[in-house]
Protein backbone atom coordinates (compact mmCIF):
# COMPACT_ATOMS: atom_id res chain seq x y z
CA UNK A 1 0.00 0.00 0.00
CA UNK A 2 0.92 3.60 -0.32
CA UNK A 3 0.52 6.03 2.53
CA UNK A 4 -1.27 9.11 1.23
CA UNK A 5 -1.63 11.18 4.36
CA UNK A 6 -0.09 11.17 7.78
CA UNK A 7 -1.20 12.06 11.24
CA UNK A 8 -3.39 14.95 12.28
CA UNK A 9 -0.92 16.69 14.55
CA UNK A 10 2.42 16.17 12.82
CA UNK A 11 4.15 17.44 9.72
CA UNK A 12 2.10 15.46 7.21
CA UNK A 13 -1.24 16.91 6.24
CA UNK A 14 -4.36 14.84 6.86
CA UNK A 15 -6.34 15.30 3.64
CA UNK A 16 -9.44 13.12 3.15
CA UNK A 17 -10.44 15.16 0.06
CA UNK A 18 -7.17 14.24 -1.71
CA UNK A 19 -7.65 10.63 -0.60
CA UNK A 20 -11.21 10.56 -2.00
CA UNK A 21 -9.93 11.92 -5.33
CA UNK A 22 -7.20 9.25 -5.44
CA UNK A 23 -9.81 6.55 -4.80
CA UNK A 24 -12.07 7.94 -7.54
CA UNK A 25 -9.12 7.91 -9.96
CA UNK A 26 -8.55 4.24 -9.08
CA UNK A 27 -12.06 2.73 -9.04
CA UNK A 28 -10.84 -0.84 -8.46
CA UNK A 29 -8.85 0.17 -5.38
CA UNK A 30 -9.76 -0.30 -1.74
CA UNK A 31 -8.96 1.93 1.18
CA UNK A 32 -7.56 1.01 4.56
CA UNK A 33 -7.85 3.64 7.26
CA UNK A 34 -5.64 3.12 10.31
CA UNK A 35 -6.65 5.24 13.30
CA UNK A 36 -4.24 5.50 16.24
CA UNK A 37 -6.22 6.52 19.32
CA UNK A 38 -6.11 6.19 23.09
CA UNK A 39 -9.62 4.74 23.42
CA UNK A 40 -12.27 2.89 21.42
CA UNK A 41 -14.64 5.86 21.94
CA UNK A 42 -12.19 8.33 20.37
CA UNK A 43 -11.56 5.86 17.55
CA UNK A 44 -15.31 5.62 16.81
CA UNK A 45 -15.61 9.44 16.75
CA UNK A 46 -12.70 9.78 14.31
CA UNK A 47 -13.94 6.83 12.24
CA UNK A 48 -17.39 8.41 11.91
CA UNK A 49 -15.90 11.76 10.85
CA UNK A 50 -13.59 10.24 8.24
CA UNK A 51 -16.18 7.85 6.78
CA UNK A 52 -18.71 10.68 6.59
CA UNK A 53 -16.28 12.82 4.58
CA UNK A 54 -15.33 9.97 2.24
CA UNK A 55 -18.84 8.65 1.61
CA UNK A 56 -20.00 12.25 1.17
CA UNK A 57 -17.37 12.54 -1.58
CA UNK A 58 -18.90 9.59 -3.40
CA UNK A 59 -16.72 6.73 -2.13
CA UNK A 60 -18.73 3.56 -1.45
CA UNK A 61 -18.54 2.46 2.18
CA UNK A 62 -17.84 -1.14 1.10
CA UNK A 63 -14.49 0.01 -0.37
CA UNK A 64 -13.27 1.22 3.03
CA UNK A 65 -11.93 -0.73 6.02
CA UNK A 66 -11.00 0.86 9.31
CA UNK A 67 -8.50 -0.35 11.88
CA UNK A 68 -8.11 0.70 15.52
CA UNK A 69 -4.61 0.82 16.99
CA UNK A 70 -4.66 1.51 20.72
CA UNK A 71 -1.88 3.83 21.86
CA UNK A 72 -0.85 5.42 25.14
CA UNK A 73 -1.46 9.16 25.67
CA UNK A 74 1.42 11.13 24.16
CA UNK A 75 2.43 8.32 21.79
CA UNK A 76 4.07 9.79 18.69
CA UNK A 77 2.03 7.51 16.40
CA UNK A 78 -1.19 9.34 17.28
CA UNK A 79 -3.22 10.17 14.19
CA UNK A 80 -4.50 8.62 10.99
CA UNK A 81 -2.97 6.76 8.08
CA UNK A 82 -4.87 6.56 4.79
CA UNK A 83 -3.79 3.63 2.58
CA UNK A 84 -4.78 3.04 -1.04
CA UNK A 85 -4.65 -0.64 -2.04
CA UNK A 86 -4.73 -1.81 -5.66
Amino acid sequence: GQELAGDLGGCSEYDPEFYAEAMKANPASRGNIVIYETSRRKFREMEKEILSKLTGSGIARKRLRTFFVKISPGDLREGVELWLLP
